[in-house]
């Protein structure tokens, strides 16, 4: 989508960035406020500043007096199309995390946003102020992995020393490989070069030198390609090493140093990457047409995990299993969560903007000096890769940068439909845009205050003060009903009054939710306090199979049939205890090592 207006001036550019300025920094006031920048933060985050952003263009583009016509090719239909089926998707399945799911959507509607932003502004001016925002960004980012591994800050995950602001080191690299194309284009680009020469190439350094350290397979993969690629643009690979015999053979070269590098060096890792392809495969198939519905893969694939190691009982990549909320596939995840339908949409959306991709123009361009078309092509193309192996499409920050380039990408294309512009179209504008600033405002405010709650009761839990902890878990849960991890430490503590009834309502609404060993031993807990054993037996077994390799699941089993005199059967279990293999040795798996060795001694 784009409009036909009188580009703005820079006085009226000023003030509109200024605007955007605001709500970007608005909500940092909400998210500090939160007990650590988790995915909960971040998704709020995109609840409250998404819809601002797009509030606020529409009531600048709807105040300019100038607006003519609405212009609109096939790509803003496919993409209007899969936000339209997310909703009707999102309205049919109400099991997931409302907040998860709709700020993936909102980060759609963002692309909207972006076309029409290119309206306002001349091109030039728009390449450069898009080229400076991402090569900043990544200077910071990358600022910020340098101070953690240093330890003058700490990471997001107390398992990796380096994780930028994300919660593991993976998408973090990955992020960072996306923005090399961006520098490499800043650096070589002939528009503005005084201020986009130097931020690029101290980017282009410090992603260099933390790379490595983040020892991310796919990322150093990507950015090897990537280097290779430009080196080409650039003309820096001799012409004898241009001939199809010299690819091929680095083609094979390259491609069996990556065989053994994934299967040798990460074989487990990858073992057990294959098992999710399979088992999410096996799932989608379940629901081919319509998918089990957006944003739910993590509320069902645990089901399909649990059945799945409760067949293969031998399987050796049990060992590696683990809680998957991801697919390692965007393309494979949509199509379990949206189907045959969802995949067709994006299926349809990408074939067209790589169809439509003049890269021997861009390419002419880049050569020229005008960079930009070409590296965010070749960024476009990264992230899409990318998906094959991780998950960009389900990473807030990844998703919004390629609805950005989508759209950016999308800008280059001549429209094929136009319409004029109503004055009713106005108006309703207006009122959108206002109504959006006083409903997210609300909606952010109460979404916020059940955090906070949930975040009390946590630490009046973990100081034994049950009464006041439940009490503030119940405030939480009427702001928070749709989260899984507020349902099932309201469940345990419920469990712990002997408000068992209760407790199990929660617990189970948390397993409708997501798949935890946790949940499933609180729900195993609350039937063997109601003497339902039949019951309790099935959902500690449904723990043990869900992540095979985890002691405690055994371990509560084995206590369950010993307090109730099933001797084999505890006798049994006390065996699996002592001879499973152990990833990390602690105290408790210590501990109960030796309870399961003395009942054995005494049995």
């Amino acid at each position: 989508m784009n409009v036909e207006v009188q580009k703005t001036t820079p006085p009226r550019l000023i003030i509109l960035a200024l605007l955007w300025g605001v709500t970007w920094a608005l909500p940092f006031v909400y998210y500090s406020r939160l007990p650590q920048p988790e995915v909960q933060a971040e998704n709020l985050y995109i609840l409250i500043i998404i819809p601002l952003n797009i509030s606020i263009t529409l009531l600048f583009i709807a105040c300019n007096k100038a607006l003519k016509r609405i212009e609109i090719n096939v790509v803003d239909i496919l993409v209007l199309v899969y936000i339209l089926y997310g909703i009707t998707s999102l309205a049919i399945n109400e099991k997931q995390n409302i907040d998860e799911a709709i700020a993936r959507l909102l980060t759609w509607c963002f692309y909207f946003n972006v076309r029409m932003l290119s309206a306002l502004v001349k091109k030039e001016r728009l390449n450069f102020f898009v080229n400076i925002i991402f090569t900043v960004l990544g200077i910071f980012l990358c600022i910020e992995g340098l101070l953690q591994l240093y330890g003058v800050i700490p990471s997001h995950n107390i398992n990796f020393k380096v994780t930028g602001p994300f919660l593991n080191p993976g998408p973090y690299a990955i992020f960072l490989v996306y923005l090399i194309p961006i520098g490499i284009g800043g650096y070589y680009s002939t528009v503005y070069k005084k201020y986009t020469r130097p931020l690029s190439a101290l980017l282009i350094g410090l992603i260099v030198v933390l790379l490595p350290i983040l020892d991310s397979r796919i990322s150093i993969l990507l950015s090897l390609c990537i280097l290779l690629y430009f080196a080409d643009v650039l003309n820096f690979i001799p012409h004898r090493l241009k001939s199809k015999a010299a690819i091929i053979t680095i083609g094979i070269l390259i491609a069996i140093g990556l065989f053994f590098y994934m299967f040798k060096y990460k074989q487990g890792s990858s073992n057990g990457r294959l098992v999710i392809w399979n088992i999410s495969w096996n799932g989608a198939l379940n629901k081919p047409i319509f998918g089990h519905g957006l944003n739910s893969f993590k509320n069902y694939y645990g089901k399909y995990q649990i059945d799945y190691y409760a067949k293969e009982k031998n399987n050796n990549a049990s060992f590696w299993a683990d809680k998957v909320i991801y697919a390692y596939n965007d393309y494979l995840q949509i199509f379990f969560e949206l189907g045959i339908i969802g995949i067709a949409v994006i299926g349809a959306l990408l074939f067209l903007l790589l169809r439509k991709l003049n890269i021997k123009e861009f390419k002419h361009k880049f050569s020229e000096g005008n960079t930009f078309e070409l590296s965010i092509a070749i960024s476009l193309i990264t992230v899409l890769v990318s998906g094959l192996v991780s998950y960009p499409l389900e990473n807030q920050s990844h998703l919004l940068f390629l609805v950005i380039l989508i759209a950016l990408i999308n800008n280059t294309f001549p429209p094929q439909l136009k319409f004029s512009v109503p004055v009713a179209l106005k108006i309703a504008s207006v009122l959108f845009g206002t109504f959006s600033l006083i409903y997210l405002s609300y909606w952010g405010y109460n979404r916020l205050k059940g955090y906070e709650e949930t975040h009390l009761a946590e630490e009046l839990y973990n100081g034994d003060h049950l009464d006041e902890s439940s009490y503030q878990y119940n405030l939480a849960y009427k702001n928070l009903d749709d989260y899984p991890d507020l349902l099932t430490e309201y469940g345990k503590v419920l469990n712990r009054q002997n408000n068992y009834a209760k407790s199990l309502a929660m617990l189970d609404l948390a397993n409708q939710k997501t798949t935890d060993e946790f949940c499933l031993i609180g729900i195993g807990d609350d039937y063997a306090a109601m003497k339902n054993y039949n019951m309790a037996e099935k959902y500690y077994m449904q723990a043990i199979h869900y992540i095979p390799n985890r002691m405690y699941p055994k371990y509560v089993l084995f206590e369950f049939y010993k307090k109730n005199g099933n001797i084999n059967e505890a006798s049994n279990y006390a065996k699996q205890i002592l001879t499973m293999p152990v990833k990390s040795q602690s105290g408790a798996v210590s501990e109960m090592q030796n309870k399961a060795k003395i009942y054995l001694g005494n049995n």
